[in-house]
């Protein structure tokens, strides 16, 4: 009897949590669809065209956050081309120096109500928020 019980609980406990995760929406998709401010180009066009083999990942916080990830690396000879300041050629991928070869990474959270993003963290060969390095690196995305 006291197994059957035990099985019993842990039955109930296991469809309770189960519902748990099930409540964040498409996040990704979302976050794909939607445009950066002062930007007319999707998210999800703009990032994969201008870093083509780049990896998305989604994922939903206990706080209610809601967060999507963009990984790619791109060339620095590209990057410098496009207005993106002088990259210390000690930041390429594996030393290899030509081409440069650097790891940029953006983290997006997407509104409560799924109409907006904005962007939360860039990581570029150094992370930044703001100024030049910045505005370089979203107008080599939105060229």
């Amino acid at each position: 009897m006291p197994n059957r019980f035990v099985a019993v609980v842990v039955a109930l406990l296991i469809l309770t949590l189960a519902g748990c995760g099930g409540d964040y929406p498409d996040i990704l998709g979302a976050v794909k669809s939607n445009t950066l401010p002062g930007t007319g180009k999707m998210i999800g066009k703009a990032f994969d065209d201008a870093f083509p083999g780049g990896t998305w990942d989604a994922a939903g916080t206990g706080m209610g956050e809601m967060l999507a990830e963009f990984h790619s690396t791109a060339s620095a000879e590209a990057l410098e081309a496009n207005g993106y300041p002088p990259i210390d050629r000690k930041d390429c991928i594996d030393g290899v120096e030509s081409p440069c070869r650097i790891t940029v990474s953006f983290q997006f959270i997407l509104a409560p109500d799924l109409t907006s993003v904005s962007l939360a963290e860039v990581k570029g060969p150094k992370p930044m928020k703001s100024g030049e390095q910045l505005k370089a690196l979203i107008g080599f995305v939105y060229k």
